[in-house]
């Protein structure tokens, strides 16, 4: 995702673009054989990038599917992402730039006649990924001795059973 420094006109530029899911072949989170997270959309990018005096704004969002397994029992969940975008660049002369400081704004340098998204789009694509997905708030997870998924059947297994590794918990006098 270059861009020519002079392609951005006193009115700005709108850039509406979009790229393959293997743009990301880079990030092992998203392309590792046999994982089960993965993008299933396109990655769409609606930015705007303006020039000020000594720096470079883009504003905007992209958006884009992925598949995750659920953290609880492991059902596919496919979730729309569409973070959005603030960023500064400056040039490597003027990285003390001033400019109004918005909360949420990224600030980055660029060398030339032209900046380069790519790597800091890639890095808000893997920032937004959520730590945790739950095909439910109420999802019941696995049953721990024999694996079952506990939202589609009920398992025979006792309610009594203790991880081994806190067995020796139970002997403990308080």
């Amino acid at each position: 995702m270059k861009i020519k420094l002079s392609e951005i006109l006193d009115s700005g530029l709108h850039l509406v673009t979009s790229r393959e899911p293997n743009w990301l072949h880079n990030i092992p989170e998203l392309f590792t054989e046999g994982e089960d997270v993965r993008i299933t959309s396109e990655l769409s990018f609606d930015l705007w990038i303006s020039k000020g005096t000594g720096y470079v704004t883009v504003d905007g969002e992209l958006l884009y599917s992925v598949l995750f397994p659920c953290s609880r029992c492991l059902s596919p969940v496919e979730l729309k992402i569409s973070p959005r975008v603030h960023l500064v660049l400056s040039p490597e002369v003027n990285i003390g730039v001033d400019v109004d400081c918005k909360t949420g704004t990224d600030y980055e340098a660029y060398s030339g006649e032209q900046i380069d998204l790519g790597d800091y789009m890639r890095e808000v694509i893997v920032r937004d990924l959520p730590l945790k997905v739950l095909c439910a708030e109420q999802c019941r997870g696995l049953c721990p001795e024999c694996g079952a998924n506990l939202n589609e059947t009920q398992c025979g297994c006792g309610s009594d059973w203790v991880d081994p590794r806190f067995e020796a918990l139970k002997s403990l006098k308080v």
